[in-house]
């Protein structure tokens, strides 16, 4: 339960530009520390967004690319509104286009890879979170803003700090409409080595971030299945996968400590035999907690690409896989879901503890 500059880089950058001021910045190397003549980061494509923004990847050679986080960690996202990174732009890389209950066949290519231990560290005057914590990207007052098609990767156990989280909304201004989709959190490519963060996803601050999306957007947004299918996550091994402090979040689509075959999981089991284990709650929506929608929203429209898949649980934290705190909670929605169970129907994976 939760309780409590921009700088300039000069070089030869990759930067094309679109309708009005929006452009396409394309990442061209996965040196995050010293690019080369030509070459374009990650570090410097932040640093150049503007309104509208999008950053591509086409880097060059045989994927997947692993992009260390540099020292002190990437650049904030600060106030800066509609904005996309988009690693489904890097050549080779294709999202999911499996049905739910199927296994994800999304081939991502771009790692954001922060198991050197470099993360976005919190200064102390952003209200929601402190100095212990730390992100792989920061979104600060930023509306609209969406990542997808990439894998994030950290380093952390309940016995050690800081507290990474891989997306992080919110601090002294809210961050609406954000939407993570597509992407593997905690679970390297080969499907099997876990390089777990303490969450995935998280919005806390002086105020409400709303609207926050972690998975499949809504009917209007989303009209095909196609586009529902592109927008499955894979999150694996955090203590909370997604904490957010708003209203109007919505959680669609998603396998929670499910492998990506849909047929094995990730027992999670209240650090009962180890530190990289635990867990607190699969969800934990706080403060602000109105019009959330967790899986099948009901409105006929993409309703079977919206459950949500959650992996066998011994034992959680807090005693309960889904968990609001504080604040009001009126008009949610909880339905569609399997938990502990795969999405063949049949198999079946260990459960323990009450849900909610």
């Amino acid at each position: 339960m939760r309780t409590r500059t921009k700088y300039a880089l000069f070089g030869s950058l990759v930067v094309f530009c679109l309708s009005g001021y929006a452009k396409n910045i394309v990442v061209t190397t996965e040196n995050n520390e010293s690019p080369g003549q030509g070459q374009t980061n990650l570090v410097q494509a932040i640093n150049l967004l503007a309104d509208g923004d999008t950053i591509e990847f086409k880097i060059p050679g045989n994927g997947p690319h692993y992009l260390l986080s540099p020292p002190g960690g990437y650049p904030p996202i600060t106030n800066i509104n509609n904005v996309t990174i988009d690693g489904y732009s890097q050549p080779g890389s294709s999202p999911n286009t499996n049905p739910i209950l199927s296994s994800n066949n999304a081939n991502i290519t771009i790692v954001l890879d922060a198991r050197n231990g470099n993360f976005t560290h919190f200064p102390d005057d952003i209200p929601g979170y402190g100095t212990g914590e730390a992100s792989i990207l920061f979104v600060l007052g930023s509306t609209n803003f969406s990542v997808r098609g990439l894998c994030f990767l950290g380093v952390w156990d309940s016995e050690n700090g800081p507290d990474s989280y891989a997306v992080s909304f919110g601090g002294g201004e809210p961050s609406h409409g954000g939407h993570v989709s597509g992407c593997r959190v905690g679970l390297d490519l080969d499907g099997t080595n876990v390089a777990r963060l303490k969450d995935a996803v998280t919005a806390f601050g002086a105020g409400p971030s709303d609207g926050i999306v972690v998975g499949v957007a809504p009917g209007s947004a989303t009209t095909s299945a196609a586009e529902a299918r592109a927008q499955f996550n894979v999150i694996v091994g955090e203590q909370i996968p997604v904490i957010i402090e708003g209203n109007a979040t919505r959680v669609s689509g998603n396998f929670f400590n499910v492998f990506p075959n849909g047929l094995q999981d990730f027992l999670a089991d209240g650090g009962i035999s180890g530190p990289n284990h635990t867990l607190e709650a699969m969800i934990e929506i706080g403060s602000f907690g109105d019009n959330v929608v967790i899986g099948t929203d009901g409105d006929g429209i993409n309703d079977a690409e919206e459950r949500n898949i959650f992996g066998g649980v011994i034992d959680a934290d807090d005693h309960r896989i889904l968990e609001w705190y504080g604040g009001t909670r009126t008009n949610n929605i909880v339905a569609g879901n399997y938990i502990g169970l795969a999405v063949d129907g049949k198999t079946v994976f260990t459960n323990g503890g009450p849900t909610m």
